[in-house]
C-alpha cells in the first residue's frame, strides 16, 4: 500500500511540473504575441541614412530629452547620443550635457566653440571624437544657434580642479588672488582653505565681474562649489559606497538644474543608464537624476523624456565592465529585446513605450546580460536596441 501511494505521489508531482510549465509556456506566447503586435505597430526602425525624421518629430515634443547609455566605454552609445542630439539641432536643442568632469567645462567650451585647437589628453581619450563632431557641426554658424556641451560630474580626479583653475587665471587680468590661492592650498585639495576661497569669491562679486567678466567668474564660482562638493564624496568613496553615490546625485542634479530653462534652449542629456531611471531599479538606491528630472524638477517635471539606449550583443572582455552577451541566446522567447531585435531583423531600433502593455504588465527585459522583470514604462519612456556594441579603452 504504502509503494502506491509513493507512486502516485511522484506521478501526481510529475503531472503538477508539467501542467505548471505547461501554463508558463502559454503565458510566455501569449506575451510574445502581444508584444510583436505593439512592437509591429511603434517601432521606429533606423536605416542606413541617420536619424529618422519620425523619430526626431517624436521626442521634439519635450524640452529636456535625457539619454542613458546600457554600458560605459563603447564606441557606438556616444555616437548615437550625438546624432540624436544634432538631428534635434533644428528643433531647437543648443546644449548637450554629459557625465563628466566639471572642472574640464571651460576646455570643453572653448573646444567646441572652436576657441582652441587642442584638448588635454586625458579629456581627448573620454571625449575627442564626441567633441570634435561638435565642433566641425558649429563651423558657420551664427553664435546663437552654436550647440555648447558642458559636464555636469563632480570631479572624479579632484586634481583637475587646480588645473583648470590656473588655465583661466592664465587668460584673465589681476588673477593674482587665484593664483596665490592655487599656490598656497595644495592644489585646491584643502577643503578649509577652498571654504575660504569660495567665500571671497562671493563677497567679491562685484569687483570680479568687472575685472575678469561675468562668464569666467561665474565659471570660477561654479567651479569652486563643485570642488567643495566633491572632496568629501571622494573620501567617502571607499567608506560608505552608497552615501558617496547619494551625495554625487545631489551635485549632478543642481548642476543639471541650473542649466535647465537657460537662453530657452532646449537640452539633451547624455549619462549613464543608471542616472536616468524614473523609479530605482538598478544600482544603488537612491533617486535619480531621471526620476527628479521627470518628477519634481522645476523646469523639466512633464516635459522631460527618457531614453534608455541598449544592445542586443556585445563583445565584451573588460574587467569591472559587462561582459560578453547575446540576448538570442536567451532560452526566455518573450524576453522584450529578443522580440524587438527578431521584428526589427536586426537594425537599430526605438521603441516608444507609449502602449499600455508597458504600464501595466510585468515583463522581462534583459539589460545586456542583465535579466530584470518589471514594468518598463515606471523607468523609461522608450528604448533604442542597437545590434551590437563594441568596447573601447577605458579612461580611468
Amino acid at each position: 500500500m504504502k509503494l502506491k501511494q509513493y507512486k502516485f505521489l511522484i506521478v501526481a508531482f510529475f503531472f503538477t511540473v508539467l501542467f505548471a510549465s505547461s501554463c508558463q509556456a502559454v503565458e510566455r506566447w501569449r506575451m510574445r504575441q502581444d508584444l510583436i503586435e505593439v512592437i509591429d505597430r511603434d517601432q521606429i526602425i533606423f536605416e542606413d541614412d541617420g536619424i529618422p525624421e519620425t523619430f526626431s518629430e517624436r521626442l521634439s515634443g519635450y524640452s529636456v530629452v535625457v539619454l542613458g547609455e546600457g554600458s560605459h566605454y563603447t564606441y557606438e552609445f556616444p555616437q548615437l547620443g550625438l546624432d540624436i542630439a544634432l538631428a534635434l539641432h533644428d528643433s531647437g536643442y543648443r546644449l548637450i550635457l554629459i557625465e563628466f568632469y566639471h572642472a574640464f567645462n571651460a576646455e570643453i567650451e572653448d573646444y567646441v566653440l572652436n576657441r582652441m585647437e587642442q584638448l588635454d589628453p586625458f579629456l581627448e581619450q573620454a571625449y575627442g571624437p564626441f567633441l570634435t563632431q561638435v565642433q566641425e557641426f558649429n563651423i558657420g554658424l551664427p553664435e546663437e544657434l552654436k550647440v555648447h556641451v558642458q559636464a555636469v560630474d563632480i570631479n572624479h580626479r579632484p586634481e583637475q580642479y587646480a588645473t583648470s583653475l590656473q588655465g583661466l587665471a592664465n587668460r584673465i587680468p589681476e588673477a593674482d588672488i587665484v593664483r596665490e590661492f592655487i599656490s598656497n592650498t595644495a592644489n585646491g585639495l584643502n577643503i578649509e582653505e577652498l571654504e575660504n576661497f569660495y567665500q571671497l569669491l562671493l563677497v567679491g562679486e562685484d569687483t570680479f565681474k568687472r575685472s575678469w567678466g561675468g562668464a569666467i567668474y561665474e565659471w570660477i564660482l561654479e567651479m569652486t562649489w563643485v570642488q567643495l562638493a566633491t572632496l568629501p564624496i571622494r573620501e567617502n568613496w571607499e567608506v560608505d559606497h552608497v552615501e558617496a553615490h547619494k551625495m554625487r546625485e545631489e551635485v549632478i542634479k543642481e548642476l543639471v538644474e541650473r542649466r535647465l530653462g537657460q537662453d530657452n534652449n532646449r537640452v539633451v542629456i547624455y549619462f549613464g543608464g543608471n542616472h536616468i531611471q524614473r523609479e530605482h531599479l538598478m544600482g544603488t538606491e537612491k533617486e535619480w537624476l531621471g526620476g527628479y528630472l521627470a518628477n519634481r524638477s522645476p523646469h523639466a517635471a512633464g516635459d522631460t523624456f527618457l531614453l534608455y539606449l541598449t544592445a542586443a550583443k556585445s563583445d565584451y572582455l573588460r574587467e569591472r565592465e559587462i561582459p560578453r552577451f547575446d540576448i538570442r541566446e536567451n532560452h526566455n522567447w518573450s524576453e522584450l529585446f529578443r522580440v524587438l531585435t527578431d521584428r526589427a531583423k536586426g537594425k537599430p531600433v526605438f521603441l516608444p513605450l507609449d502602449d499600455e502593455i508597458f504600464a501595466t504588465e510585468t515583463i522581462t527585459v534583459n539589460y545586456q546580460g542583465s535579466v530584470l522583470r518589471h514594468k518598463p514604462k515606471e523607468q523609461f519612456d522608450g528604448f533604442i536596441l542597437l545590434p551590437e556594441i563594441h568596447s573601447v579603452s577605458s579612461t580611468e
